[in-house]
């Protein structure tokens, strides 16, 4: 009679694992997780930018409240007679810089000027690069100039509170430039007669939100909003370092914090069978832009043309080079292509943190 009973050590023996297999099981997952581990980081990202932008509209809308209440930021000119009856005029808020002769006359966004002494000493807006601080006009351009700060704790948002219970997430800064609506200043420029020619122009402001950098130290016992706006203070709320990227520490890579300006950039449009896409560009391939290169190739990234369109990095094509951007909305032909047919490469200003949001904001007074 045959014996239908396994063998107790063969059943034992089909039923485990080898070696090797447990090995090939261990290498699948760790590929597995590796995968996850790669993907993870992107994701992160994307939802904060994505929450960023939802914050970055609402943030936008108060920032261009402030601009256009500020107390004396929208202060009016004070006009006056002299002793010989000549009326006489001495600008205030914003009218520092569309009275000014020296301060964009062809029309276009004038950069910020960089300085790092806690003083404004020319035309336009002021950025102290060591302290954040922003100044609107400057002392002695004109009889009557004296420039107005705007400090770095005015920028934070949301405003850190005494307490410490409310800390800042953001910081907005601006540049400028103006919109012609009266003459041009005839003669010296420089002369105060010259001013009552300007000072019906309008401003224009181009408004960044940009999120505080992730990476910022906070000693034991303070809070955020006291670390950036100590007196004393060692850290700026957007750092780079001496090539301009971005560091995410609030220190930058030098002796001194160095707070991370609005920058300058010319880009080119892809011709495809001899016509301009208006809405694909590259960005600049010179060795001078190489370091910024990659923060301006993003996705998410924004910047604002030389109309003062804003637009959005919505797709790239890295299979190519240079890498082609995909940007909406489309730049306008008037900024593409010129009267005789030629095809030109806009200048656009942009950050080259991510920012939460770009607007641009018409002062009327």
């Amino acid at each position: 009679m045959m014996n239908t009973h396994a063998n107790p050590m063969t059943a034992r023996k089909a039923s485990g694992f080898s070696l090797v297999e447990v090995l090939i099981a261990i290498f699948v997952l760790a590929l597995g997780l590796l995968g996850v581990a790669a993907v993870f980081p992107a994701v992160v990202r994307q939802q904060r930018t994505a929450t960023d932008a939802v914050q970055g509209i609402s943030i936008q809308r108060s920032v261009e409240e402030l601009l256009r209440g500020h107390a004396l930021l929208s202060a009016a000119t004070v006009y006056s007679r002299d002793a010989a009856g000549n009326q006489t005029a001495t600008p205030r808020g914003w009218t520092m810089l569309a009275g000014d002769p020296g301060f964009s006359l062809a029309g276009g966004w004038a950069q910020a000027n960089e300085a790092a002494n806690g003083t404004a000493t020319e035309s336009g807006i002021t950025l102290d690069t060591r302290t954040g601080t922003m100044y609107v006009g400057a002392d002695g351009i004109l009889p009557g100039f004296e420039a107005i700060e705007i400090p770095l704790a005015e920028r934070l948002i949301p405003r850190p509170s005494e307490a410490g219970s409310v800390q800042p997430r953001f910081v907005w800064d601006f540049i400028a430039r103006r919109v012609a609506a009266g003459e041009k200043p005839v003669g010296n420029a420089g002369v105060a007669t010259n001013f009552s020619r300007l000072d019906d122009d309008t401003i224009q402001l181009a408004v960044f939100v940009r999120r505080i950098d992730a990476g910022i130290r906070v000693p034991g016992g303070r809070t955020l909003g006291d670390v950036l706006t100590s007196p004393n203070r060692q850290v700026v709320p957007v750092a780079e370092d001496a090539a301009g990227r971005p560091t995410f520490d609030g220190v930058g890579r030098g002796a001194e914090p160095r707070y991370s300006p609005i920058r300058t950039a010319s880009v080119a449009v892809v011709t495809r069978d001899g016509r301009p896409q208006l809405n694909v560009i590259t960005t600049d391939q010179s060795a001078a832009f190489a370091a910024l290169r990659p923060y301006l190739e993003q996705l998410g990234q924004k910047f604002v043309d030389a109309k003062g369109a804003v637009h959005e990095v919505v797709r790239l094509n890295r299979d190519v080079t240079p890498v082609q951007l995909t940007i909406d909305p489309p730049f306008a032909a008037g900024l593409v292509v010129d009267d005789g047919g030629a095809t030109l490469s806009p200048e656009i200003r942009f950050t080259s943190q991510v920012p939460a949001s770009v607007s641009v904001v018409t002062i009327r007074r």
